[in-house]
């Protein structure tokens, strides 16, 4: 016998992972939550209460089943019942997989584990003012579409194979933007300059004029 558990925080330092028995799947536009039936609504986020009445509205039309959860994300904002209804049940069927997953498997095993960072970026990031995506990779490339796919989503045609001699991230230098996120200090275009420094209790915010005094 065991619990299943998901995982909240992975292990920092000398603390272990942080766990939680309340299981929530999130999809793009909801967090489905299984095994609660309080707590649901609409994000923190979504601060106009017309859209807080629209989406509490739409959230009854899903007709959720009793002791389970949905949130609406703030993605799912200004999307119609049929796309939230689309992502709902997407989670739906995660959630079948891993309580048929659950009941096979011995404890400690790994039932399931989220969406690569391909997937995740595609769930979370794709906006309307995107109108390509290039993903380097023939088995990768596949594999988002078939994500695009499974989700419903009319934009997998903006999904496009980079095929370039020079590796994509180099020709657009991302590796170089990457580095610039883990250095302490950020120059700005003032003169000054802020130097970021984090310890475990708190991350230090040092603002420098320099020679814009």
């Amino acid at each position: 016998n065991g619990w299943l558990v998901q995982i909240v925080k992975e292990e920092r330092g000398t603390k272990g992972a942080s766990l939680t028995t309340y299981i929530a799947l999130a999809g793009r536009y909801c967090v489905f939550m299984p095994n609660t039936d309080k707590g649901g609504g609409v994000s923190r986020r979504i601060s106009s209460f017309s859209e807080r009445k629209r989406i509490r509205d739409v959230i009854r039309q899903l007709e959720t089943h009793s002791g389970t959860s949905v949130i609406i994300r703030t993605a799912g904002v200004e999307q119609d019942l049929e796309s939230i209804k689309k992502d709902y049940d997407y989670l739906l069927s995660v959630w079948d997989v891993i309580r048929k997953q659950t009941l096979e498997s011995s404890a400690p095993a790994l039932i399931y584990e989220e969406s690569d960072i391909v997937k995740r970026s595609l769930r979370d990031m794709l906006k309307g003012d995107v109108s390509e995506v290039y993903i380097e990779g023939t088995e990768t490339f596949n594999s988002a579409k078939r994500f695009m796919e499974v989700i419903g989503s009319s934009q997998v045609d903006m999904l496009k194979e980079y095929n370039g001699k020079i590796p994509l991230f180099q020709k657009y230098k991302i590796e170089e933007k990457l580095d610039e996120l883990y250095e302490p200090e950020i120059k700005l275009s003032s003169g000054g300059s802020i130097v970021l420094t984090p310890t475990e209790a708190l991350v230090s915010i040092d603002v420098n004029s320099g020679k814009a005094t």
